[in-house]
């Protein structure tokens, strides 16, 4: 009889509540697991896939004439995309500018797109 009444005394105490309000006191839903998160799904994973080529190999000249290939290291506004983007070498990224300068300076290459012109 006296468990009885221990057993009723703590479920009739009230709830502890937190001092942060509702859903500090462990309501929240948890974390999804770490299978999920590693899966490659929307924002999770490693990227597992093939690797980007770069747009000139290391055994590569880079030709100021070459202008097919020079434009696929411009973006939309005609500026020269860093390394990251290219994935060229630092040796090549430079040859790669000095190229692209090159170019524009002969009139090969515009400065500025002909879209952004006004």
């Amino acid at each position: 009889m006296d468990n009885e009444q221990t057993n009723q005394s703590t479920e009739d105490a009230p709830q502890e509540r937190s001092r942060f309000g509702q859903g500090a006191a462990g309501d929240r839903p948890s974390r999804p697991s770490r299978d999920r998160r590693e899966s490659g799904g929307p924002r999770g994973g490693r990227g597992g896939g093939r690797r980007k080529q770069a747009v000139f190999a290391d055994n590569e000249v880079v030709d100021y004439k070459d202008i097919q290939r020079l434009k696929m290291c411009l973006d939309e506004r005609g500026k020269i995309l860093p390394r990251r983007k290219t994935h060229c070498s630092a040796g090549k990224q430079r040859e790669l500018t000095v190229a692209i300068k090159r170019a524009r300076h002969l009139a090969l290459l515009q400065y500025i797109p002909s879209d952004r012109r006004r």
